[in-house]
């Protein structure tokens, strides 16, 4: 059972919680209805945001070699 403390603290987080839980809800329902050129853009961003090095990837089951 938590003690009064953790309780108390994890009332305090349910709104913030809620906030940023609706804002990704949001957020994913509006990018499931996007249409193509938006997908594109989309893809575009996440690409430039995270760059993929094939050279850094093994096969399946060897791992990788992310630093």
């Amino acid at each position: 059972m938590a003690s009064g403390r953790a309780r108390c603290s994890a009332v305090r987080q349910l709104p913030l919680r809620l906030t940023a839980g609706a804002l990704s809800l949001n957020s994913g329902i509006a990018e499931f209805g996007a249409d193509e050129t938006a997908a594109e853009r989309l893809q575009q961003f996440a690409a430039a945001t995270h760059p993929l090095d094939p050279s850094r990837i093994k096969g399946p089951g060897q791992g990788c070699t992310w630093s």
